[in-house]
C-alpha cells in the first residue's frame, strides 16, 4: 500500500480531516493508521481542545496524535522533488 503524506503543522491533526483525505485518495483509513503506527508516526487518537490558550471557547474534537520527528523516515526526499503540487510524478 502506498501512502501519500499530509503536511501536518504541529503534532495533532483533526480526525475528520484525515478521514476526508483518505476518502479523496482512496486510502483505507484504518490500514493507514495501522501502517503509520508500525512506522512510529501515529501515536493515538485523543480528544483535544485545539483552541487551548486562545481567547475563544470551543469544544474538544477527536484528533490524531502524530510523532512528527519520524515523518522523514517515511518518504525519501528525492522522490518528493519529482512531484508537482498535486502529487503527480513528472515524465
Amino acid at each position: 500500500m502506498e501512502l501519500v503524506l499530509l503536511v501536518v503543522v504541529g503534532k495533532f491533526f483533526i480526525q475528520q480531516a484525515f478521514k476526508d483525505y483518505c476518502v479523496k485518495y482512496q486510502i483505507h483509513y484504518r490500514d493507514a493508521l495501522k501502517q503509520l503506527k508500525g512506522e512510529g508516526v501515529f501515536i493515538e487518537a485523543v480528544n483535544k481542545r485545539m483552541s487551548k490558550g486562545m481567547k475563544m471557547d470551543s469544544p474538544a474534537v477527536r484528533a490524531l496524535h502524530f510523532n512528527t520527528k519520524n515523518f522523514d523516515n517515511l518518504v525519501p526526499l528525492d522522490t518528493l522533488n519529482d512531484e508537482d503540487r498535486d502529487g503527480n510524478l513528472s515524465a
